[in-house]
């Protein structure tokens, strides 16, 4: 535990540390990215693997890791990196999609966590036609 000192009233304010956990930011990230238009889901995501598709994407991409499949977080020096697989749906832009993805991700967890996000890299695993 770390004592800060407050030069004008002489208060010492002892405080420990707070850490978020990487959970905490895939869901942060997973609310944000599904209020993207043209998202279909995450690989592996229960909700969405009721048609099978992200089940059998999931099972053969191996990419899902955690509460919030779909998406790693990786952090270091207090700064985050984001990996997300995702379904889009079909005849959306797929590129402008990710972008919208990585901007709505990126400022939702900075503004939410706290830290400074350097990357949030899209990986598009499917396609969803209705």
């Amino acid at each position: 535990m770390k004592k800060f000192e407050e030069e004008k009233n002489n208060v010492v304010i002892e405080a420990g540390e707070v850490k978020v956990s990487e959970n905490v930011v895939a869901s942060i990230a997973k609310n944000a990215l599904m209020e993207v238009e043209g998202v279909y889901g995450l690989i592996g995501d229960d909700a969405e693997a009721k048609e099978g598709v992200a089940k059998i994407l999931d099972a053969i991409s191996n990419k899902a890791t955690g509460k919030d499949k779909g998406i790693k977080v990786y952090t270091k020096d207090n700064e985050l990196y984001l990996e997300i697989f995702v379904i889009l749906n079909y005849g959306t832009n797929l590129i402008n999609v990710s972008r919208k993805i990585q901007e709505q991700v990126k400022d939702a967890v900075e503004s939410i966590v706290g830290l400074h996000v350097v990357d949030v890299d899209i990986y598009i695993e499917g396609v969803h036609a209705e």
